[in-house]
């Protein structure tokens, strides 16, 4: 593999969130980060605040000291104002940069999980991966990303292509105080192995034993899958999310490709007659 290939296998982006009506409240409306193209650039102390200085954030709620002393939020929000004036900021580069404006739709076309899904159809597994802390918008980005995913797989599935037959299957799991469980079947203390390739020695992939795993054979028969797993998460409240997700959901939507040949020599009785099946190595994303 070359070292471009390797460079290009993983793309990391960054979505900033639109503040939220407490924020909004606290800090008069400013965003101490702000996207730029290719880069994230950060309004803020470059040393980490003492306890007394630090601002308040969404957990939170910040006091106003009596007789008229500013606070430390108010002094936060002065400087935050003045680096923004005076350009003075941390940038931190990134593939791509989405800011609050931006739709899910258009984080999902822009930051390469189109092409993630792409090549799945191809037969490479893919991996979208949703990182960051309680209030960040996590389930909210991922929800989305999730219909736009099968949406895409569906599209391709229902194309007319006497070439080819694409089927789909999911299974849901969450990983909650280092226990993996079955969204879908209520099962606990699933194990994970790695899976032998063809060759007995190199590994193939990683297996979730005792996962169950539905097909699909329509858009709605996996958005409804997808909804009964995500009823059986557990969730919490926090200050900053009054139903936090407080596990890691791992969706896995399995792609089945198979291929059809010409063959005159073949005795088939399928309806297709005269063509043989070739099966593709499963995908996954």
């Amino acid at each position: 593999m070359s070292k471009k290939s390797k460079e290009t296998n993983i793309r990391t982006s960054i979505r900033i969130r639109p503040c939220t009506q407490h924020e909004r409240e606290t800090f008069g409306g400013l965003c101490a980060a702000q996207a730029a193209p290719g880069e994230v650039r950060l309004y803020a102390r470059t040393s980490s605040p003492t306890r007394q200085q630090r601002p308040a954030t969404p957990n939170s709620r910040p006091t106003i000291p009596v007789g008229g002393a500013v606070s430390a939020v108010q002094q936060a929000v002065k400087q935050a104002v003045q680096q923004q004036l005076n350009k003075d900021y941390q940038s931190y580069p990134f593939a791509h940069v989405f800011g609050p404006e931006c739709s899910n739709e258009e984080v999902y076309w822009g930051s390469g999980c189109r092409e993630i899904v792409d090549s799945v159809l191809s037969g490479c597994n893919g991996t979208i991966f949703v990182y960051g802390q309680t209030g960040a918008g996590k389930t909210h980005t991922m929800d989305s990303f999730t219909q736009l995913v099968l949406q895409q797989l569906y599209a391709a599935a229902g194309r007319d292509d006497t070439n080819s037959e694409i089927s789909i299957s999911i299974s849901v799991v969450e990983l909650y105080n280092e226990i993996l469980r079955c969204l879908l079947s209520g099962r606990e203390n699933l194990q994970l192995r790695m899976a032998v390739g063809p060759s007995g020695a190199a590994a193939a992939g990683v297996l979730l034993e005792g996962a169950a795993e539905r097909p699909c054979l329509a858009n709605e028969d996996a958005a409804a899958i997808v909804s009964e797993a995500k009823a059986n998460r557990a969730v919490g409240g926090t200050r900053a999310n009054a139903h936090s997700s407080r596990s890691h959901l791992i969706v896995r939507i399995r792609v089945d490709v198979l291929q059809f040949v010409n063959d005159s020599s073949s005795s088939s009785n399928s309806s297709r007659g005269g063509v043989a099946g070739k099966a593709a190595a499963p995908a996954s994303v």
